[in-house]
């Protein structure tokens, strides 16, 4: 009986060590799925916009979250895009819809 006792507790302690004994944090899991949403934005960004720096696009999308965050309607930041950006209406949706899908989803349904 000792044995299965201190075997048992070894086991525990064990995968306390290498950290087995519980999932990510929180934090932890956050980060990751920030981390996948900025790949899949990058990716989805260089198909779009293939000769786009994709560090400015991201720059960009977090910026309509933010306007998003801020008040700005759909409408608007679609027009801002064109005016400042000098792009299309379908490169501003475009725009507009990878960032809110990335990093901003609670926005998707202005779409």
């Amino acid at each position: 009986m000792e044995n299965k006792v201190a075997a048992a507790a070894a086991l525990g302690v064990l995968l306390l060590m290498t950290g087995c004994a519980a999932g990510p944090s929180p934090a932890e899991q956050s980060a990751s799925a920030s981390a996948q949403a900025e790949q899949v934005f990058r990716e989805l960004w260089h198909k779009q916009f293939p000769d786009g720096n994709q560090d400015s696009g991201v720059a960009l999308a977090k910026s309509v979250c933010d306007s998003y965050r801020a008040g700005t309607s759909l409408r608007d930041e679609a027009a801002y895009l064109m005016a400042t950006m000098k792009v299309s209406a379908g490169d501003a949706g475009s725009i507009i819809g990878l960032a809110t899908s990335a990093y901003c989803p609670e926005y998707n349904a202005r779409h």
